[in-house]
């Protein structure tokens, strides 16, 4: 504030020297009969005094020029405090998320989480930050600049006061009529987002099911969804292109208006031809100034009414609303050590009835369930039975709508520092399996990212041949530093649960949960996961979720869910 408070000044003190200079170039005799201006020359040099018209115009030259230096000065300052801004809130709401419950996400589409982290804050910075630093700055540059238009008028050049008070009259016709203008444009500004956010959603889609769109046919559908989308987008556009222009244009039309309004009034009061051209060039001076301030602050102000809505979406991604206390912030999650959670004799699910919203049907009603240390469980069932709802409530992901989750009669769900203990103990296994686009040796090593530490590789070696990834790594010039690419396709999808099951398998922890892990292998690779699985099983209580009746002889327990 205090940066723009001082721009504001030297931008006043600019504008003002114009005024004497005015009039040393149509009225030379001026200076000697101001009082003020006498004053001033007292304090001064005499070969100034005897020189005033080249001290005059070297001032004006330095104080413009120092006036645009520090100009850029201020935009640079402004420009490194608002991306630095843009960086915090972007990374502030990406843990947010991130430390948002499971069943956050299963509420939300990822591309809209995109769009809120990567555009929505971008625009808020861009559209709504921005400008309202615009609107201040500017607001201090027209107070200024009305007072010494006040002064000049009334004191040097001896205008009555109602006539510099017309001013502001046309400027209120304006802002009445735009603000009729401003109410659409933010119509549409929601209408576009929304829009850009579905557009998003359409190539997002057709991109990540490319194999299914060419092998169904289905690029006419995803184009016509996106053609109809854009189509929408374009009418909004062109409201929200050509708007931005009105203020300019009413804003040079009332400064004509005004200027011949001078001059009628000025020929009428029967002023000379030097004091009029005297005036008129002092109120040009400010006006250089003041209208450009005008515009800025409609457009702004436009701005501002049109990306309200991003202040909404940021507040909320960022307000604390877990009521359920299952997430836990980064700074906490430092602060815990899985010993402080022991697990030591079984795990109990007591009465377990889960819905994902309260008018959906119940996956599961009334399971109990007792699962003791270092068993291997194997978990049957039909598709959509709810064994892959029964793993998550185990892991503490989702919490369920009745029941509790016991572990050595402790409820996992009691706090968040107790859930987060107890996962902490967790390696997980999942049907989908997420690889990151690093190199296949810090996908094994994933529980070690936030450590920073260097990966065991002498234990991803041992993994590597215990679940027959030897053959892969071998056969890649880079071996375990090769990139798996983005969207996973330089490796098969039975590799990857492989690399997966090691990723599990690395961080020795005390129970693994694996959902459908060996779906994507032939029998025989199968059958030999599943006896390494085994082998390394040690002291571990291990979940398996599966179709394959051949776990079953490893099983300690064969649980059916229906």
């Amino acid at each position: 504030m205090l940066m723009h408070f001082s721009s504001t000044i030297i931008e006043i003190f600019s504008i003002a020297l114009i005024f004497p200079l005015l009039v040393f170039i149509l009225n030379p005799d001026y200076f000697s009969n101001n009082l003020l201006l006498k004053n001033i020359y007292n304090y001064l040099p005499e070969g100034v005094v005897q020189n005033n018209q080249l001290f005059f115009i070297c001032l004006v030259m330095v104080v413009f020029i120092l006036k645009y230096i520090y100009s850029v000065l201020v935009v640079r300052i402004q420009s490194d405090i608002l991306t630095k801004l843009e960086g915090e809130l972007k990374l502030k709401v990406f843990q947010n998320y991130l430390n948002r419950p499971y069943s956050f996400f299963l509420k939300n589409r990822v591309s809209q989480l995109i769009v809120n982290i990567n555009i929505s804050i971008t625009e808020f910075i861009g559209f709504f930050i921005n400008p309202v630093v615009g609107i201040i700055t500017e607001i201090f540059i027209l107070v200024g600049l009305s007072v010494l238009l006040l002064y000049a008028s009334t004191v040097m050049f001896d205008v009555n006061i109602w006539f510099i008070l017309a001013l502001p009259a046309f400027i209120l016709l304006i802002v009445l009529y735009l603000k009729l203008i401003f109410k659409k444009h933010r119509e549409a500004g929601s209408i576009a987002t929304r829009d850009i956010t579905t557009s998003q959603k359409f190539i997002q889609q057709g991109f990540q099911s490319i194999r299914e769109v060419k092998l169904f046919h289905n690029e006419k559908y995803f184009s016509k969804k996106l053609k109809t989308t854009l189509d929408s987008l374009q009418k909004q556009n062109f409201f929200l292109f050509s708007v931005p222009y009105y203020p300019r244009i009413l804003l040079e039309f009332t400064f004509i208006i005004l200027v011949f309004g001078i001059i009628l009034i000025l020929v009428y009061l029967e002023y000379s031809s030097v004091r009029i051209l005297t005036i008129l060039g002092g109120f040009a001076a400010v006006s250089f100034r003041i209208f450009p301030s005008l515009n800025r602050i409609t457009t702004s102000y436009q701005m501002i009414k049109t990306h309200k809505h991003l202040l909404d979406i940021l507040y909320d991604n960022l307000k604390d609303d877990n009521k359920d206390l299952e997430a836990i912030n980064f700074a906490e999650n430092e602060k815990i050590n899985s010993s402080k959670f022991l697990f030591k004799k079984e795990i109990i699910l007591n009465n377990i009835e889960f819905q994902y919203t309260p008018n959906s049907k119940k996956i599961l009603n009334g399971l109990d369930l007792q699962i003791k240390k270092n068993e291997f469980i194997c978990l049957f069932g039909k598709s959509g039975s709810g064994k892959s709802t029964l793993v998550d409530l185990i892991s503490g992901l989702i919490k369920p709508t009745e029941g509790k989750i016991l572990v050595d009669d402790k409820d996992i769900h009691h706090d968040s520092a107790i859930l987060r203990s107890w996962q902490e103990l967790i390696s997980f296994v999942p049907q989908n399996i997420f690889l990151l686009n690093e190199s296949i040796s810090k996908n094994i090593s994933f529980s070690d990212l936030s450590t920073e530490k260097e990966p065991d590789i002498e234990r991803i070696n041992k993994l590597v041949k215990d679940f027959e990834l030897d053959t892969l790594i071998n056969s890649l010039e880079n071996g375990l530093e090769t990139i798996i690419s983005e969207n996973i396709t330089n490796i098969s999808g039975g590799q990857k649960q492989r690399v997966a099951i090691a990723r599990a398998f690395y961080k020795n922890s005390e129970i693994i949960i694996m959902d459908e892990p060996t779906n994507s292998l032939d029998a025989a690779t199968e059958e030999k996961i599943i006896s390494k699985i085994y082998e390394n099983k040690d002291d571990k209580t291990i979940i398996i979720v599966s179709h394959n009746e051949k776990i079953k002889k490893y099983c300690d327990r064969v649980i059916i869910i229906e």
